[in-house]
């Protein structure tokens, strides 16, 4: 066993059959299902803003509201346990995750159904909270790794998971293989003698008829983008997504062990020659500081547009473009 948290972190099952026969309340919720303090987590919403919430349900139930209050709590003590923390304080942590969770549910009793729908923790909450705290050095060390876990947060995106989840193979692009957590149709028995083709077909009916279910700006979004991949020795080390009605770039990822490499000048190569066949003028995005110097010395500019991208949060960014149809010296 690696520690006592990675076995419970693993142990989902187990706790709810030994917590079959304790005392209920009655009341049924659609469980998480795996509620332990790591399952908590900053990530984006639909809209770009970064949010704190439970990011795992893939045990989701319905069931007593108490199993997952009794996960989390159980998980605070033993997180505190294997990380050296004395007795006392780990009864602390565990008993302010309760009190906490008693407060927001007696605030949440007191608002209307749509304050509660529409309820959230953004990060400008969460730094806020630590701010004020910010007093001592502890504190302060606290709001630190806020930012820093904020930060961490935001390089999560889709990029980063195509990386770690996709290979290119004969030029095609494809879920990788990592049994028993992610099994590809190509390598799976069907047991309803369906082959995989049949079975891609399925799942390809099924997005299709997903898409047509979205919001339609939603699903206008879903059909615009194009991604663009670089690999090296069937593994992905790059990746850019444009918007091939525009010409605008909306991200470019490079691995961290291929940066220096030319990888992302051979990206934006790409992503220049499909915007040219398709007759746009220019290749265009708002680029965040750090990377000005990298647009720069591929031939982007400076020109008018956004200075920050909006939302909850405001980040600053320069607005940068290449024009196209002529060559440009690098």
């Amino acid at each position: 066993m690696v520690s006592p948290f990675t076995f419970y972190r693993g142990s989902a099952k187990i706790m709810a059959a030994d917590l079959q026969g304790t005392p209920r309340a009655g009341l049924t919720v659609q469980l998480c299902g795996d509620a332990h303090l790591s399952n908590f987590g900053a990530f984006a919403s639909p809209e770009r803003q970064l949010l704190f919430d439970l990011n795992d349900f893939d045990e989701t139930l319905p069931g007593p509201f108490e199993y997952d209050v009794k996960r989390l709590a159980a998980s605070f003590m033993i997180a505190a346990r294997n990380n050296g923390f004395t007795k006392s304080e780990g009864r602390a942590v565990t008993t302010a995750s309760v009190t906490a969770y008693r407060e927001a549910m007696a605030g949440f009793a007191q608002m209307r159904t749509m304050e509660v729908w529409y309820a959230r923790l953004t990060e400008e909450d969460i730094l806020a909270s630590a701010g004020t705290r910010a007093r001592g050095k502890a504190e302060t060390k606290e709001l630190k790794r806020a930012k820093k876990n904020i930060r961490k947060a935001r390089t999560r995106d889709s990029l980063q998971a195509l990386s770690k989840l996709a290979e290119l193979v004969d030029g095609s692009y494809r879920i990788v293989s990592q049994p028993p957590i992610v099994v590809p149709l190509r390598d799976m028995t069907d047991p309803y003698g369906l082959s995989p083709e049949e079975v891609e077909t399925a799942l390809h009916d099924q997005f299709r008829a997903y898409r047509g279910t979205l919001q339609a700006d939603r699903r206008h979004l879903l059909e615009r983008f194009q991604l663009v991949v670089a690999e090296q020795d069937g593994r992905l080390v790059g990746a850019a997504q444009f918007d091939p009605a525009d010409g605008r770039l909306r991200a470019l990822f490079v691995d961290d062990a291929c940066q220096g490499r030319g990888v992302g000048g051979m990206l934006l190569d790409e992503v220049e020659a499909r915007a040219m066949r398709r007759g746009l003028g220019r290749v265009h995005g708002a680029m965040s500081l750090n990377a000005v110097p990298f647009y720069a010395r591929h031939g982007f500019r400076r020109c008018a547009g956004p200075s920050q991208l909006t939302g909850r949060v405001l980040v600053p960014v320069v607005a940068m473009e290449k024009p196209l149809g002529a060559h440009l010296t690098r």
